[in-house]
């Protein structure tokens, strides 16, 4: 993990962030995600605002994710970081010998991950649409 940046303490009741984070190959159950994901996942994100409410955006990487019956090859999307929660959004990955542009939300209170997305050229030439939600 590397963290490069600044905390401005000027103003003593709101210090303001601006941190860059880069997780490498670090495996997704570690951060609580609400999955027993173990592939190496690669995120980067810049978080910036007072420290009691920073935002953060950024990158997301994986060879390969494998969830119950699907796995994924080449993910990778934007994330976001607000309220408490990590979304994943403009993911493109292959899978069944076609794409996908899957979604998901985490939160870091209740560890939930909620996954949509929609298939393009799988094998059978058909595109489909897939909503799983979990929760631990």
């Amino acid at each position: 993990m590397t963290l490069n940046g600044a905390v401005d303490m000027r103003e003593a009741d709101h210090p303001v962030a601006d941190l860059s984070v880069l997780v490498s190959e670090v495996d997704p159950s570690s951060l609580g995600f609400g999955m027993d994901i173990r592939d190496k996942m690669t995120l980067s994100v810049r978080f910036t605002g007072p420290l009691e409410a920073m935002e953060g955006k950024g990158f997301v990487h994986m060879k390969k994710l494998r969830i119950p019956g699907i796995e994924f090859r080449n993910v990778e999307g934007t994330v976001r970081w607000h309220d408490a929660r990590l979304d994943f959004t403009d993911v493109t990955a292959d899978v069944f010998g076609g794409s996908c542009t899957p979604t998901a939300t985490t939160t870091s209170t209740r560890t939930i991950g909620i996954f949509t997305g929609k298939a393009r050229d799988w094998k059978r030439r058909k595109d489909s649409r897939a909503h799983v939600s979990t929760a631990r």
